[in-house]
This record gives C-alpha cells, structure tokens and sequence, in this order.
C-alpha cells in the first residue's frame, strides 16, 4: 500500500507543476559528484537535440542564479526560475531501504521501465538499473528524494531526456482515468 501512496503522490505532484516538471525534466544539476556522475544533460525531440551543462541547474538551484541558456528556455517554456528552482529543490521523503525493495519489485520494475521511455543513458541499456540505482543513491543520504538529487545520481556523464515521450506522459498523467463498465451505453 505504501508504494501505491507514493505513485500516487508522485502523480500529484506532476500534474500540479506540469510546465515545470516538463522543463525539469529537460534540465538537471549535479553537485554531488559520485564515481561516475552526470555532467550533461541532453534533451531530444524528434531531429532536435539541445545539451545543457548540469552546472548550470545547479547554481540556479542552489543561488537562483540563471545562465544565458536555461534562462532562454525558461522564457520560451514561460516558466518562471523561481518555479524551476523549487521543483529542482522539493523532497520527497523515502527510505533508500524502501525503494530499494519496491523498485526491485514486479511493480518497482514496470515503473522503472515506464520513466526509462522518457530518461535514458546514452547507449539505452541498462536503463533501468541506471533509474534505480539513482532512485536508491538519492534518498541513501537524507532518506529524500529531489529532483536534482536524482539526476545528480544518475550513472552515467550524459543523461537523455526524450522531450517527444515526456510530453506524452505529461499528457497521460493529466488524463482524468475512464472506466467503462459493461462495455456499452445504458439508457
């Protein structure tokens, strides 16, 4: 029941912030280097391709301080930096312990599976070992989760973000759930 609560505060969360969530998705900071960390992130959408230094997001995260580049994005997304900002800096509370045993789970899996259409490492393999493993390193010092922090976990130098599938699942998220009974109109 825990791990149905967290989706669904999860989904809360996106579909009250979506213009920010849609550009943070685009865009995320590192401060916390571990071993390997993620230094760029780069943003497709169809033929376009656009790449961001995760300094940059770190420093508007941490001073409100915006670059020439994500403040050019922010104007064309009409985000204001404030709103980036807190959606870079909100957490979550979770224990590491607790995502680690649900996102190894059937139902952890699938979710995994269904971010990594949307963020992914350069290569796209080992997608979801790369989500979980920044899930877990995340909340492994605090017991929370951000935005920021997440991504600053992120396996890999490069992060992709497919700007095409996160705009779906915007939209899927935003869609009021139908249920259709008896599969056909009574009257």
């Amino acid at each position: 029941m825990k791990f149905v609560g967290i989706l669904q505060n999860l989904r809360q969360r996106l579909r009250s912030s979506l213009n920010v969530v849609l550009l943070a998705g685009m865009m995320v900071g590192s401060s916390i280097a571990p071993a390997t960390a993620a230094e760029e992130l780069v943003v497709t959408y169809g033929a376009f391709q656009a790449s961001f230094t995760l300094r940059d997001l770190e420093r508007l995260a941490n001073t409100g301080d915006v670059s020439n580049s994500i403040g050019f994005y922010l104007e064309l997304a009409g985000v204001a930096p404030e709103d980036l900002r807190a959606a870079l800096t909100t957490e979550v509370k979770v224990s590491h312990h607790l995502l680690d045993n649900l996102l190894n789970t059937e139902g952890g899996e699938y979710v995994l599976s269904e971010i990594t259409q949307v963020v992914h490492t350069p290569s796209r393999q080992a997608n979801i070992q790369a989500l979980r493993s920044a899930f877990i390193m995340a909340a492994k010092e605090d017991q929370q989760v951000s935005l920021l922090e997440l991504l600053q976990h992120y396996p890999t130098r490069q992060v992709f973000v497919n700007g095409g599938n996160l705009i779906q699942l915007a939209r899927d998220l935003n869609a009021e759930p139908s249920v259709e009974l008896g599969g056909g109109n009574r009257e």
